[in-house]
């Protein structure tokens, strides 16, 4: 963690917005998101996000790194209403959980190549829950294991057997946003209680609440994010004024924040992202077209404000960040977002600036998580806990050659932006525990590389 008093080379970083050539253009997102979800979500092969709302149902899926015009999208199609959160699994780029308005839970299998046409056939669908889904949160740690919030409940589901695992109770209204400890031992969820925002704390497998406290005391939506395997959980909502706030909170003690930030005043729900490598936190809100962000140190104040505020060039419909094995490190890009707008959907670099562009900053990339689960999920229900393994992004000790994607072949023609995983991928299936070996997966053909200049947006 940073310290207050040691002036931190993350501090530094800008963002840059990229050129209109690498944006995906000609979306019809629509006005129908109606829902806390961030409406787009991104492995190290595939994006994922809502796609012309008002046809209900769909949303669209291209490979990571795809950009221009498109006459249509590939979509996934295979509920009766409007998808409102969706997830790809942190230990399988192809795995993608969706949750909608019909209160169903459904898993799909991408197939190699990516999605062609309309793809509706699920590999897997969940006992329907009591009311629309509103969170999915895959376990950091563990296999085919998944929360989902919908109503007032938070279910444990083992995904391999499909099977129900336990239910958290003990929200009194809908449980907004759900987020896991580091290592998968802890859960907090933020819910509508009366007329305020709560936060609580969950030992899942013990089925206990073991803190709770107002978050929020606006009516308005709320976000919880668990910063990596702190004991540090942030929120983001509002306040009596109407104003955003960015709250901190220390799980030892939930009667009071350890810091607040108020970030002015808003109308849509507010997104966190967190990056334990670099120890920043982001915090963007919906119809809103700036991002904030915050590193996080062990003494107070404890979030020291960035001096830089990304100004996106369109309003955020939603937002994701890729995993931190696709960012382009040779070019210093400690984070990337891919931004969701009305028409577009827009890659955002944050960057530090180095003099040198030919050669890996190891100060900067610190060994990251490796995509391998560390245990299965009958093991972690039963019990254990274990964090997953970690990697070098530095290139030259990948084991194999990066793998890039590109655009289906019949869209219109242009330069793909620099955006490759630094580490080799996951195997497709799995099922008892897992085995430290990667399969050999086939590369798709990458047009040649062209670097964008490293320009800082306004600030």
């Amino acid at each position: 963690m940073a310290s207050r008093f040691k002036t931190s080379k993350y501090r530094s970083a800008f963002s840059y917005v990229y050129k209109k050539e690498f944006w995906v253009n000609d979306l019809n997102v629509g006005s129908n998101l109606n829902s806390n979800g961030h409406h787009i979500a991104s492995s190290c092969q595939y994006v994922a996000f809502n796609h012309d709302s008002n046809s209900q149902g769909s949303i669209a899926v291209l490979p990571l790194g795809s950009c221009g015009r498109f006459s249509s999208f590939p979509l996934i199609a295979g509920h009766a209403g409007f998808v409102t959160n969706f997830a790809f699994s942190p230990f399988d780029d192809s795995l993608l959980a969706t949750g909608a308005e019909d209160k169903l839970v459904k898993l799909w299998r991408i197939p190699d190549g990516g999605i062609q046409g309309v793809y509706s056939t699920a590999a897997a669908t969940l006992d329907p829950m009591e009311a629309r889904i509103e969170d999915i949160a895959f376990h950091p740690s563990a296999d085919n294991v998944c929360a989902v919030s919908a109503g007032s409940c938070v279910k444990l589901w083992d995904l391999e057997k499909c099977a129900q695992k336990a239910a958290l109770g003990g929200h009194e209204d809908t449980v907004q946003s759900i987020s896991w400890h580091g290592d998968g031992t802890l859960l907090a969820t933020i819910c509508k209680d009366g007329k305020t925002r709560k936060l609580r704390i969950f030992d899942p497998r013990a089925d206990k609440c073991i803190k709770e406290g107002t978050a929020h005391s606006a009516l308005k939506d709320a976000s919880v994010l668990w910063l990596g395997d702190t004991n540090f959980v942030a929120t983001a909502g509002y306040g009596i004024t109407r104003d955003v706030e960015l709250a901190l909170w220390d799980i030892q003690d939930t009667s009071k924040p350890v810091a607040l930030q108020t970030l002015g005043s808003a109308t849509g729900s507010p997104m966190l992202f967190y990056d334990k490598d670099s120890q920043l936190l982001f915090i963007a809100s919906k119809s809103e077209s700036t991002i904030h962000f915050f590193e996080l140190t062990d003494k107070a104040p404890f979030l020291s404000k960035g001096p830089h505020v990304c100004q996106c060039s369109t309003q955020v419909k939603g937002l994701t960040a890729v995993p931190k094995r696709a960012v382009d490190v040779m070019a210093c890009q400690i984070v990337r977002f891919l931004q969701l707008a009305q028409t577009a959907m827009i890659p955002i670099g944050y960057h530090i600036q180095r003099k040198s562009t030919s050669e890996f900053h190891a100060d900067l990339f610190p060994d990251t998580a490796c995509g391998l689960p560390a245990m299965t999920a009958q093991q972690w229900f039963e019990g254990t806990n274990e964090k997953v393994a970690l990697v070098s992004l530095n290139p030259a000790n990948s084991k194999k050659p990066s793998v890039e994607v590109v655009k289906p072949a019949a869209t219109e023609p242009a330069t793909a932006p620099p955006m490759k995983p630094t580490s080799v991928d996951k195997p497709m299936e799995k099922t008892a525990a897992p085995e430290k070996q990667k399969e050999p997966m086939e590369k798709t053909a990458a047009p040649e590389k062209q670097k964008e200049p490293m320009e800082k947006t306004a600030a």
